[in-house]
């Protein structure tokens, strides 16, 4: 790996008594869809900024999860001190919400010198951390067995219809009609008699973070055949040892939905074949990049950046000195 070092001291020069513009905490987010280039642009900014990585990826905190979840490598994980990275075993399961609380008190433990970099494709993962999540109750059994039974009898789509009736904005948020997100929506306006939407505005009104958000992509055939290309790469270079490891142990049900792993298993287990459990695979990953997509076009906040454009890293590290939260983080090299 070739770690760019730029010049920065003309660029760390600040009028005498300029202060951080927030008293939050900064925080960079690197987001966008699978196979865009994210851990290998956290990995490069360590050579520019004293800083810790957090995982924002909702399969990279299962250990042995490796090859499937595109983990980075030990020794970018070497380049700076990380958290949340092979913090479960894949017997264990966890929410957003319960992994947002060990985020930001290892945040709240970093010192002030320090500047967190949160990275990952799993929107609500970053939602839950930079926005907070909810502090309703928890729904009652019987209400998650109410939504359970609305979606065996309705579907997938008749359950997203349930919610468009009593949350439109909560719906298209959701469009593509996720069960689980759609089944959690219903489950607060059945625990709480309020829309689950009004939550968010609530929840970033009071983030204790003030977030510098980088999103990479790609043109949609490009992204395509490079998701592709990763997915082959991943078939023929352990994903199925990782696979066969989760059957044995047996692993949670998080774990074993992981997109890779859920059709490797299928094979494994002899339902489909070989090339249809691959084409499966790369498909889904594809449609998962799309829905990655979905939702974080929805953040305004977020500054795009397209992966392959010549100089994007310049260009990235340029806008992040430029602000002065950001700017005071940058590491001082000799000679510089």
């Amino acid at each position: 790996m070739i770690l760019v070092r730029l010049s920065l001291s003309p660029l760390l020069a600040e009028p005498d008594g300029m202060n951080p513009t927030s008293d939050l905490r900064p925080v960079v987010v690197i987001v966008g869809p699978t196979a865009v280039g994210k851990s290998a642009l956290a990995a490069r900014l360590t050579s520019v900024f004293n800083m810790h990585v957090i995982n924002a990826d909702a399969r990279q905190i299962f250990r042995t999860m490796n090859v499937g979840t595109a983990k980075p490598t030990r020794e970018e994980l070497d380049l700076a001190p990380s958290f949340g990275y092979d913090i479960l075993d894949p017997t264990e399961s966890t929410s957003a919400a319960d992994y947002a609380t060990r985020v930001r008190a290892y945040i709240a433990s970093m010192p002030s010198t320090a500047l967190p970099v949160l990275v990952g494709g799993s929107g609500l993962y970053v939602s839950a951390i930079i926005d907070g999540f909810s502090s309703a109750p928890q729904p009652t059994d019987d209400i998650r067995r109410l939504v359970q039974d609305l979606l065996l009898e309705k579907g997938r789509t008749g359950l997203w219809e349930e919610l468009y009736r009593r949350d439109p904005v909560a719906a298209e948020r959701y469009a593509d009609k996720n069960p689980r997100r759609v089944a959690r929506a219903l489950e607060h306006i059945f625990s709480t008699d309020t829309l689950f939407s009004t939550t968010w505005q609530e929840e970033r009104d009071s983030a204790p973070f003030a977030p510098f958000m980088i999103g990479l992509h790609r043109q949609r055939d490009i992204e395509r055949n490079v998701i592709e290309q990763r997915c082959r790469d991943m078939w023929a270079g352990g994903l199925l040892d990782e696979a066969q490891h989760l059957l044995s142990i047996p692993a949670s049900e998080q774990a074993l939905a992981t997109v890779g792993y859920a059709e490797a298993l299928r094979w494994i287990r002899g339902e489909i074949t070989e090339e249809q459990a691959l084409t499966a695979f790369i498909r889904n990953s594809q449609r998962y990049a799309k829905r990655q997509m979905t939702w974080f076009r929805r953040d305004d906040r977020i500054r795009w950046y397209e992966a392959d454009t010549n100089k994007i890293f310049e260009t990235i590290v340029n806008d992040l000195l430029d602000q002065s939260d950001v700017r005071r983080f940058a590491v001082q090299h000799e000679g510089s």
